[in-house]
């Protein structure tokens, strides 16, 4: 979910955050039916970033693993809605 958006910056909610990594779906690229990426209206694709073991409410800033847009500063906010998974 978008929480925040302009021209250069994006501020997504993270839907979960593990030992491992955190996920938050794409708002800019889908899946077809084969599994193949694409940029309209299809079924949802999450991006993954490392977590650092850390589990407590942040805004973290990454570069965009999407394939459709990612000239975007990207930031992900973790906070209490963002699902634990211990």
């Amino acid at each position: 979910m978008i929480l925040d958006e302009d021209d250069n910056n994006i501020k997504i909610q993270a839907l979960s955050i593990s030992k491992v990594n955190f996920k938050y779906e794409c708002p800019y690229c889908f899946r077809n039916s084969k599994g193949r990426i694409i940029s309209k209206k299809g079924k949802a694709n999450y991006h993954y970033h490392g977590s650092n073991e850390d589990y407590t409410n942040r805004t973290e800033r990454r570069s965009s693993h999407c394939l459709i847009n990612n000239k975007k500063n990207l930031y992900i906010e973790i906070n209490d809605d963002t699902m634990r998974e211990y």
